[in-house]
């Protein structure tokens, strides 16, 4: 996409709007998001992220609608 504008200010603004459609997939779940911290998938190439349940915390992300754990958990 590009966008083009003689007015920055206008610019800036359709520019915000265009990204809110696009909340840091980091809200997909497609594992897209980018945290320093988190492992990559080695299957998918990919972040995953943290969940936890009942005091365990594993790692996952979606991948074609299935939650995939990496190489422990295809």
């Amino acid at each position: 996409m590009t966008l083009r504008d003689t007015d920055e200010q206008r610019m800036l603004t359709r520019l915000a709007a265009l990204l809110a459609q696009y909340p840091a997939a980091q809200a997909s779940g497609e594992g897209d998001q980018t945290d320093a911290a988190a492992p990559i998938c080695p299957v998918h190439h990919v972040t995953m992220r943290p969940h936890t349940k009942h005091g365990e915390t594993w790692y996952s992300h979606k991948h074609h609608g299935q939650w995939c754990r990496g190489a422990q958990g295809r």
